[in-house]
């Protein structure tokens, strides 16, 4: 069986995508009521690539397999060959025979999927300049009920509007319209149809019910 990657939201279908909110939130509830009980990562390994700086991406990567009881390995630039020069296919090959799966934040994603591609463990995307599907995972699962898996299964009902926001001065043909074109393509792909609206007003889209992606 092929390995399979987790780089953007098109990687999984509608129906993995409720099921992995499903679970996370009852993951995360059982956690603050129980503490830390469920551990199925134990003596597995997360290898994490930052070639972007971020608080919360560390710490909620390596809380999380902490608390799942496996182990999570932070490597800058220049903890590894990458920063030197190394082609990305030779880290991903070597990484491979030391860890379970890779989290990698990044600039490139065509160079993200360069490295999957030669990965033979999972790999994850926690940032690319294209792609941030584990952000809006998470944007999702803040009011801990059902009614959140919704908003990405469609035979539950969905009610979510999704808006772009870009600075005015940002030529057309770059943020703005990638954001509404990958977010188009994922709703194609999902069979969904979501209102999206692409403006220069970021305050316009502070609306509780809806999907922000600031650019």
């Amino acid at each position: 069986m092929a390995t399979r990657h987790f780089l953007t939201l098109l990687d999984l279908t509608p129906d993995e995508l409720a099921y992995l909110i499903q679970r996370a939130i009852k993951i995360k509830t059982d956690l603050k009521a129980n503490g830390p009980v469920y551990t199925p990562l134990p003596n597995r390994t997360l290898a994490m690539i930052f070639e972007k700086s971020s608080t919360r991406t560390r710490v909620s990567f390596e809380t999380g397999m902490a608390q799942f009881g496996g182990h999570a390995l932070f490597l800058s630039p220049r903890d590894t060959q990458l920063g030197r020069g190394e082609p990305i296919e030779d880290t991903a090959r070597v990484l491979s025979e030391m860890v379970d799966a890779v989290m990698i934040r990044t600039f490139s994603h065509q160079g993200l999927e360069t490295y999957a591609s030669a990965s033979s463990v999972p790999v994850i995307n926690a940032l690319s300049d294209d792609y941030h599907p584990c952000q809006l995972l998470a944007d999702v699962i803040p009011g801990q009920s059902c009614a959140a898996a919704s908003k990405v299964a469609p035979r539950c009902g969905l009610a979510m509007a999704i808006i772009c926001a870009t600075p005015g001065s940002t030529p057309p043909a770059s943020s703005a319209f990638i954001c509404g074109s990958a977010a188009r393509k994922a709703m194609n792909h999902a069979k969904i149809s979501w209102p999206l609206r692409v403006t220069a007003s970021p305050c316009s889209t502070t609306h509780k019910k809806r999907l922000k992606v600031l650019t």
